[in-house]
């Protein structure tokens, strides 16, 4: 399906939050909650990069929004461990790691954002970029999704 078909399916994009990590938390959960639960991502991550298109490339997913602006990498790495944790639990999440990640970049801003993958039609592969254990919910919706729970 390519990237053009898919358009009007585009949640509307907010600009990105600027501020102290306490400040702006509450709010980036909300927005990860408004993309998260929109019936068109399938699965959804949450990463930290000053080069987002390299990031959405090599995780091979469909769209980003920008949530969160900072020169400060260690207000970036706090906001993307604190997300993380806060959605670890959610039945779309899908992130590989537990905690912030990555390495530190010398380019700003930080940038921490959401990336998402839309539904695939039957018989084109989905990727699943994060082993998860058996009785993971994720696990679940996916099988109920493609017909095999």
């Amino acid at each position: 399906m390519h990237q053009d078909s898919m358009s009007w399916l585009r949640p509307k994009k907010l600009p990105p939050l600027l501020g102290a990590p306490d400040e702006v938390i509450d709010a980036l959960c909300s927005r990860v909650e408004y993309y998260g639960n929109q019936t068109f991502v399938w699965q959804f991550y949450i990463g930290r990069s000053s080069r987002i298109e390299t990031r959405q490339r090599a995780h091979d997913s469909d769209d980003y929004a920008v949530l969160y602006e900072t020169e400060s990498f260690e207000d970036a790495m706090e906001v993307e461990g604190r997300l993380i944790r806060a959605f670890q639990g959610h039945f779309k999440y899908n992130n590989r790691g537990l905690s912030s990640g990555g390495g530190r970049s010398h380019r700003t801003p930080n940038l921490v954002y959401i990336a998402w993958w839309w539904p695939r039609a039957a018989g084109i592969p989905r990727r699943r970029t994060d082993p998860r254990p058996d009785d993971h919910p994720v696990n679940d919706w996916v099988d109920r999704y493609h017909g095999l729970g």
